[in-house]
């Protein structure tokens, strides 16, 4: 843990006064300045997670942060879920002449304590980008209930802290309400997750073709916000009218 992080170190005390007047650490943007605007970037040891029915846009939209993340910070994006080349190619058109992310083809983030994440590489990184987070599950046993599915994300979210490593994760969500590792998912993410940002129909599917989907951005400590999104090659999120 750490002390400008989003936890207080365990077994450590402080006076108030010394960890609000402490230096804030420096975000990571998204890009996507609305988001920016209310979530505050990316920080340091915090957790990410997009989820949302498949063929929503959410790899387009991990995709567009890791690219502009990259700007500012070391970020490397573990591809589970499409074509490696084809990732590759779509970050290199968005980071453009900056910066760019690297690209890991899998890397198992499925760790259960005492594990580490177990390469210097991502453990130095700024940001760690995993699309499609059950898909970079490859060499571990899947979890059996909720609780074990939760217990799982939480370590990873105690690792990316003691790391000061950011980790976005996504997933693809049933449409239909299912019991089952898939669709308990959803819940871990808002159990961990510092923000969380849902992709669902608009209230108006009729306005779905014009207007894009919803997107519902929850911040810890902030609250929740209706914004419209529409996916692609070149991504747009603004707040709802």
């Amino acid at each position: 843990m750490h002390f400008d992080g989003p936890t207080v170190a365990g077994g450590l005390a402080y006076e108030l006064s010394e960890l609000v007047g402490a230096e804030m650490p420096t975000m990571l943007p998204t890009g996507l300045a609305r988001l920016d605007e209310f979530a505050g970037g990316i920080e340091p040891g915090s957790m990410w997670a997009i989820s949302g029915i498949a063929g929503i846009g959410i790899s387009s939209l991990a995709l567009t942060i890791a690219a502009n993340a990259a700007r500012a910070g070391d970020v490397i994006v573990c591809n589970g879920h499409l074509p490696s080349r084809a990732v590759a190619r779509q970050l290199a058109q968005l980071a453009g002449d900056g910066r760019r992310p690297r690209l890991a083809s899998w890397f198992s983030l499925m760790p259960e304590p005492p594990d580490v994440l177990g390469d210097t590489s991502i453990e130095r990184a700024d940001l760690l980008v995993a699309d499609t987070w059950d898909e970079t599950w490859h060499a571990a046993p899947w979890p059996t209930s909720r609780a074990d599915l939760t217990r799982h994300l939480r370590w990873l979210r105690h690792l990316g802290r003691e790391h000061n490593t950011a980790i976005l994760l996504t997933a693809r969500t049933p449409r239909t309400p299912s019991d089952d590792v898939l669709g308990w998912i959803a819940d871990a993410f808002e159990d961990a997750a510092d923000v969380t940002i849902t992709l669902s129909d608009p209230p108006d599917a009729a306005l779905k073709s014009c207007a894009g989907w919803r997107a519902t951005v929850r911040a810890r400590g902030t609250g929740f916000k209706f914004f419209r999104y529409v996916g692609g090659s070149r991504v747009r999120l603004t707040p709802e009218s």
